[in-house]
């Protein structure tokens, strides 16, 4: 019985460390689309502003 217990706290930790991961993950794939925003704006900045009108 107590191996079965033992089976089930971990399998529970690696569910917990997957969660994280796949927290992780997704919060890694925000922020390099956020950066890919940034740096989209600051190359459509750039190209404006040597642009003469």
């Amino acid at each position: 019985m107590k191996t079965e217990e033992n089976q089930q706290q971990e399998d529970d930790k690696n569910q917990d460390r997957l969660f994280q991961f796949l927290k992780d993950l997704h919060q890694h794939r925000n922020d390099a689309r956020k950066l890919g925003e940034i740096q989209s704006l600051t190359m459509y900045e750039k190209k404006n502003a040597e642009t003469p009108l």
